[in-house]
């Protein structure tokens, strides 16, 4: 058995759930950059994205008692983010807004540092990616984002999707092949447009 570096467990962050009981703060510290990048990927706006992630971690913190531990703590609060997200959505499908920002909705993965050919070439990729996603359905769309860009295992984004991991694993299949199929299309469009 090996003694633990007291170098790792001083910059070791504690962990969300400790004696049984749900700490707000520590899932906040260990997971926002998390849940702020779903609820971007969900939302497609820094600003609802950032209010999305802050009304997630009040409803957390309100129903924090309800934690069961059946599910790991992160894998809870993605559930929230997602719950909040949508509604969101819903909210804004029934009176639409349109503003400035909507011009490009992915600047937040923007590098400060690129030539202005690559910042061209990222932003073409991310309407690409973003406008194969929207073509997705919501629970391919969902699956897509909980595996790729959060990172969960599929295990976690089953009991987050209420469904067998054989399922979620089926829906990642899909979605992959449709995002690849929608990705080869565009880029044999940009080709014929440049030649």
């Amino acid at each position: 058995m090996s003694v633990p570096d007291q170098t790792d467990a001083a910059h070791a962050t504690p962990p969300a759930v400790a004696d049984g009981a749900l700490d707000i703060e520590a899932l906040y510290r260990n997971h926002r950059g998390r849940a702020l990048q779903l609820a971007r990927a969900y939302l497609h706006d820094e600003e609802d994205a950032r209010d999305a992630v802050q009304e997630a971690f009040v409803k957390a913190k309100r129903a924090s008692d309800t934690f069961t531990g059946q599910a790991q703590a992160h894998t809870w609060l993605c559930r929230i983010v997602v719950n909040v997200c949508l509604d969101m959505r819903r909210r804004r499908r029934r009176r639409p807004e349109l503003s400035v920002d909507d011009v490009e909705s992915v600047a937040w993965c923007a590098s400060t540092e690129e030539s202005p050919a690559a910042a061209l070439e990222r932003r073409e990729l991310s309407k690409t990616l973003e406008e194969g996603l929207s073509r997705l359905s919501p629970h391919h769309r969902s699956t897509m984002l909980l595996r790729e860009l959060s990172g969960l295992e599929y295990r976690e984004i089953a009991a987050i999707e209420g469904c067998p991991p054989g399922t979620i694993m089926s829906r990642l299949f899909h979605a992959r092949r449709r995002m690849r199929r929608w990705i080869t299309r565009r880029d044999r469009s940009f080709r014929s447009l440049a030649a």
